[in-house]
Parts: C-alpha cells; structure tokens; sequence
C-alpha cells in the first residue's frame, strides 16, 4: 500500500513539475529540430514583412502581421511617425500602403518599444498566432527572422534577404520583465523583425542588441497583449494561443552523428606556424582548404597530432579555394576521401554543422540563406598616392583603414615608396593605379578585399616586391566587433549559416543532420553569417584544380 502511495506521490509531483508555472518544464521527448523548424517557418513566413520609408525607400526595418485584417507589430524608434505613409513589401512579391497606427513611449530602461502599422486595402492578411514568454527557458528553440542591412548582399537602399536565426532565452542577462535576450546577432533592418517559439507563436519583437554586439533583446509578446488598447484603441486584442510548445534538440546535437562520421578525414591546416584553417581528404595526399588564408610555409596535422608538409597545388581565385598535396601522400592510406553530394542549395532553417577535427567544437546551426551570388567586395592598398616616375608615390599610410580588421595584417610600404607592379600589373599613374583595384571589362580581374597580392615599389633606388593583403574599401562599425576572415566576398554562389565559425574553421566540410556533406565552410563574414560553398560548387572546383595540377583519380 505504501509503495502504491509513494508511486502516485511521485507522478503528481512529475506532473507538477511539468506544468509548472515558472517554466521549468521536463521535456521528456525531444522532436528533430529539422522538421520543427521547418514546420513553423512553413505557416509564419508569409506574415514577416520589409517596412521601407524615407526619401527614395532607403530605410527600413521587419514587421509582422499578426491580425487577418491587416494590423502589423513592428517597434517604435523606426523613423515614420504616427500617421505617416510607409510602403509594406509581403513575402509573396506585393507592395502595399500602410500607415503607421500607433507607438508607445521607450521608457528609461528602452522598454515599450513597440508600433502598430494598418495594412491598407481589404484582407484578408496571412496573420500569426501571438503566444508568451512568461514560460520561455533556455531549452526552448527560437526562431528570429528578419531583413538585416549587413551590406553583404545589396547595396544601400536595395532589399536585402529575408534571414532566419536560431537562438534561446539569455537567463544570465538581466533584463527588464517586458523583454528578453537571446545569443542571436542582428544588423540593422532587423528591427522590429519576430521572435517565434516551435509552436509557431510569436513571443517577441526585435528591439535592439547589447553595447558589444553579443546578444540581440525584444519585446515579448506579453507586453504587446498588455498594451493592447494603448496601442489599438477597442479592436479586439489577439487571443493567446494555447498550442502545444515542442521542445527540439540543438543544432550540435541534431548533427552530431554525420559530424562524428566525417571527424577522420578532417586536418588541421597550419600556414607560417600558426593555425590558419581546416583541410578536407580528397584524395591519396590532396587537401582541401581556403586558399587566402594561406602563406608560404605549409603543414598539415593528421590524426592524433602527426603533422606532415605540405605544398600549393592548385587555386581557385573565384571560390577562394586550394588543393594541397603532402609529398608524404601514403600518410593519407588510412584515411576516407570525403563524397561530396550534389546539393546546389539548401531551405532556410536546414540544420548543418562545420566539421572541425576532434581537438575543436565544430560550429552548428541553421541555414539563414539559401544560396546566392555574392557579390565582391573590392579591395584597396592602406594608402593614398600621387603621380611619379614610373609608378604612383606613397604619400600617406592610411592606418585607420587597416586596423579595420579584427586581425590586422602588416603594411610593407611606408611614405616616400613608389608603386610600379600591382598584382604584376604595371601601374605608371595615379588613374592606372585606380583602374586596377577597380578592374576593368578587358583588363586583368578585380581585387577582392582580402585577397594577398604581390606589390613591387621602389625604395632608396632599390626595388623590393612584398606579398600584401589588400584591406575593403569600405566598412560599418559592427566589423570592429567580431573577427572575420580576410576575404569573406566574391562568391559565385554561398549559403548563409547563422552559426559563428571562426574564421580557423574555414576549410571545414559541412554536413546536415542525414549524413550528406552539403558543401564547405569558406568565410565567417563581418557580421552574423559564416558562407558556405554548396558541394555542387565545391565537387566543380575540385576536378578543375586537379586537371590544372595534372592529378589522376
């Protein structure tokens, strides 16, 4: 009878325990976060919208419709006023006319910040179901989508795409009791953009980030419902929804077993006796890696700390890639060549992971792009020039722009140098000097940022040739916040990944949660995206550098 009593005792309390009130609920069956994921971009993507304004449209931030007659959350500090005009872009292509409907006041602590905007014209709207975060914890999957400006992909004033992050609750950051904070990054254009849980739910709207970058913070959708008739007036609130919540595992975890199955044909990557990057087995002796990380003096470490030489073979300047070869090549007998898939691309939300060897976390997360052009960032000298003989002068060393970079590399030149060979281009005036880094339809290719090149000048009657990195042309401020790699542009097509490789990880093969290798790790950019080259691209690439260095299957 006693243990009879104690067993009920028991599934009360566990009962308890799982419906208790402060969200510290026991998840007892974790679903794939793969289908979870996609399920609830599935249903919410039609309802996140651009919100431009501003002279010409140059302006905007993300929305959400969360009512089938057209009303949109979105935050208060965007520019518009209440009662002005702004232009509503919905995922299905159509332009409309909104109107900003209300906002409520930041108070000290920038808590309140939210805005309604009224879609004009009839409905009805694809609308969300708005939830809580009373009950969020740090086990719970979120989902923040939105339209960030990183420059990466359009110019200033273009539309940017639509983004997907993973992330959780930060309950080691105190915030006030109408916000959170979640690991997630954003840029501008964010703003205003949703925060869902894997019910679907909306559960809170994009605010703004930390001082250093580290975390984004929202609205929680309770404030929203709190401050409804503030808001909007007598229209009816949105109900609570009181759909199920899934708990889902991690990204890590969802890709540790193809992770795990590809770990053997992973080296580390060491360039002039530091840790430069990730190689992949491809064949007997050959590595694959990152090719502009890389300097002249090369080594690869094989299973349990063995390290061997290893020499240049072939690039591929487009995808920034590299083929080495270990004159030591039985040392790779042992080891499986990767196969490499035929995937072209994958959806937003797909989970994958940047195989890294055993000694190193490999990097996990979703896609937050599908793949897409990017387009080259065009690099320039740390230095202003004027006319001379034979070259261009080097009349200032523009150090600011050369401490852009997390890493800065080492600039050769110094006042009084006169330039004569850029990339082994002669450069014989300030306008050929120009038109070089510019490229020209019929002349040598443009240089990428990032990219090393070789620079021949002339110092005190002598000639001297350096190898240099080339440094952007332009920049914004998050760039001196996080490290990136030296080229992270100029990619015929990439997938955009939310998870925050370094930029050593580079080289690394990718893989999703089937076992597939998908493609290979080539940048962590400047901002919240690592790229990754798709394995169709990368299978490519691979057989035209074998033929260029004359390497059989």
């Amino acid at each position: 009878m006693k243990i009879a009593e104690m067993s009920l005792c028991l599934c009360v309390l566990l009962a308890g325990l799982i419906r208790a009130e402060d969200g510290d609920r026991i998840p007892t069956r974790p679903e794939p976060l793969g289908p979870s994921v996609e399920r609830v971009l599935g249903r919410v993507m039609p309802s996140v919208v651009g919100l431009w304004h501003g002279d010409k449209l140059q302006f905007h931030c993300t929305g959400t419709i969360i009512s089938t007659d057209g009303l949109i959350v979105s935050c208060a500090h965007m520019g518009p006023k209440v009662g002005d005009t702004l232009e509503v872009r919905l995922a299905d292509g159509r332009r409309c006319e909104g109107e900003v409907l209300s906002k409520l006041t930041r108070d000290d602590e920038g808590g309140r910040d939210l805005a309604l905007v009224r879609l004009a014209g009839e409905g009805p709207w694809p609308a969300v179901e708005v939830g809580t975060a009373s009950d969020l914890t740090a086990r719970d999957r979120l989902l923040a989508i939105g339209f960030p400006s990183t420059g990466l992909y359009v110019g200033a004033g273009d539309e940017p795409p639509l983004q997907v992050r993973l992330g959780h609750r930060l309950t080691n950051i105190p915030m006030p009791a109408d916000m959170l904070a979640t690991p997630i990054r954003g840029s501008g254009g964010d703003s205003g953009g949703p925060l869902f849980d894997l019910g679907g739910r909306l559960v809170g709207t994009m605010s703004g980030s930390g001082k250093h970058g580290t975390h984004c913070f929202y609205m929680t959708a309770d404030l929203l419902r709190r401050e409804w008739g503030e808001l909007a007036g007598d229209r009816p609130p949105p109900p609570l929804s009181d759909a199920e919540r899934p708990v889902a595992v991690p990204a890590a975890e969802e890709t540790a077993e193809a992770v795990r199955g590809l770990r053997n044909s992973v080296v580390e990557v060491r360039s002039d006796d530091r840790w430069s990057g990730v190689g992949v087995v491809v064949g007997r002796g050959l590595i694959l890696t990152k090719a502009s990380e890389l300097g002249t003096e090369l080594t690869v470490v094989l299973r349990n700390d063995i390290p061997a030489l290893a020499k240049l073979a072939a690039t591929d300047p487009a995808r920034d890639l590299a083929l080495l070869r270990m004159p030591g090549f039985d040392m790779t007998d042992s080891i499986e060549p990767v196969e490499w898939s035929e995937v072209e691309n994958l959806p937003a939300g797909t989970p994958v992971a940047a195989v890294t060897p055993p000694d190193f976390t490999s990097p996990a997360g979703v896609v937050s792009v599908p793949a897409r052009e990017i387009p080259a960032l065009l690099g320039s000298l740390a230095v202003v020039v004027k006319d001379a003989e034979g070259g261009v002068e080097v009349v200032k060393i523009l150090d600011v722009l050369n401490q852009l970079w997390l890493r800065p590399p080492p600039l050769a030149l110094r006042v009084g140098d006169v330039v004569t060979h850029v990339g082994g281009e002669p450069v014989r005036d300030r306008e050929e000097y120009l038109k070089r880094f510019r490229g020209e339809a019929e002349g040598p290719p443009r240089l990428i940022s990032g990219d090393q090149i070789e620079v021949t000048y002339r110092r005190d009657g002598t000639t001297s040739e350096v190898l240099t990195r080339l440094c952007p042309g332009y920049t914004i401020g998050s760039q001196l916040i996080w490290p990136s790699s030296y080229r992270y542009t100029g990619f015929p097509s990439a997938i955009a990944c939310d998870f925050l490789a370094r930029p050593e990880h580079c080289g690394a093969p990718v893989v999703d949660a089937g076992g597939r290798v998908v493609g290979l790790l080539v940048a962590r950019t400047m901002f919240d995206e690592s790229l990754v080259i798709p394995a169709s691209e990368v299978k490519a690439s691979l057989e035209e550098m074998k033929q260029r260095a004359s390497i059989g299957d």
